[in-house]
């Protein structure tokens, strides 16, 4: 055996037992709708923002909570969220504005009729270290900043 072919088996000997080192457990959690944006909040659930509402996950159960129009939601096709230091989640949808669910569990939405939002299309969602809060829109960048 030449020396050429004993380095390339060692280097993909090498190379499998690294990867195999790093690769880690593969866990899935099934949910009938498609997942855009997901976050994570103080007490290590995830949030999901999908097609259908968004999704509640518990990582250390599996415990899943749907949360959708008949909870309070505008709209259920969410793009994205985020949520703040606060515990609040901030939900953007895609045709209806941002929906607000504070930690208590009341909601509140913010919408072209009743706020200053450039647009209902929201796509994404940023907090930023002084806890204003960024929306990506079809029309731009809006931002509501704290009093």
């Amino acid at each position: 055996m030449s020396t050429l072919s004993i380095m390339i088996i060692s280097f993909c000997f090498l190379l499998n037992t690294l990867y195999a080192e790093n690769s880690g457990t593969w866990l899935n959690y099934t949910c009938s709708d498609y997942v855009y944006k997901i976050a994570h909040d103080n007490d290590g659930n995830l949030w999901c923002a999908t097609s259908g509402g968004v999704t509640k996950l518990d990582p250390e159960t599996g415990e899943k909570t749907v949360y959708t129009r008949a909870d309070g939601l505008s709209f259920n096709l969410v793009t994205s969220l985020a949520v703040d230091s606060a515990g609040n989640k901030w939900i953007a949808t895609n045709t209806e504005g941002v929906n607000l669910l504070r930690a208590d569990g009341t909601w509140e939405s913010y919408n072209k009729k009743n706020s200053d939002i450039a647009e209902d299309f929201v796509f994404s969602v940023a907090i930023d270290m002084d806890g204003a809060v960024w929306f990506g829109t079809a029309l731009g960048v809006s931002v509501l900043k704290k009093d």
